[in-house]
């Protein structure tokens, strides 16, 4: 599957979601979904690092799909942050103007150009460091 979920901490509170190659918009959708429901039914902070370092590019219709994550966007109570990696200029653009169209809930998506920038920021949002050890979403 070019979309995979995996933990990517022991204590389960870091998401991993890595797009490899080409996806489309229902696979997005279908996981996004299923991410969010877990994230509001948690009673503790979960995290997205979502890794676009692999991904062939965005399939068409990323203009609809924009607006429909800002008015899905994350839940201010749960304080989970999403954090993009990627160094490609496309994507910087599109967060920037996604963090200026709906600003209020800017802080809670960030851009990091590596995994090791993107652990960082976590970091210094949650206050203690981080432990890598992936293992399967469930």
């Amino acid at each position: 599957m070019p979309i995979t979920l995996s933990w990517f901490d022991d204590k389960h509170s870091i998401i991993l979601c890595t797009f490899e190659g080409q996806w489309t918009w229902q696979e997005y959708t279908y996981l996004e979904k299923n991410i969010w429901d877990f994230i509001e039914n948690a009673d503790y902070r979960i995290d997205i690092l979502a890794d676009w370092s692999l991904s062939a590019g965005f399939p068409l219709g990323l203009m609809d799909i924009i607006h429909r994550i800002g008015e899905n966007r994350v839940p201010e109570q749960t304080k989970s942050m999403v954090v993009n990696i990627s160094q490609s200029p496309m994507l910087k653009i599109l967060i920037g103007a996604f963090r200026r169209l709906y600003s209020k809930e800017a802080k809670f998506y960030q851009l990091a150009g590596t995994l090791d920038d993107a652990i960082k920021l976590l970091e210094q949002d949650r206050g203690e460091a981080i432990t890598q050890s992936i293992s399967a979403f469930k």
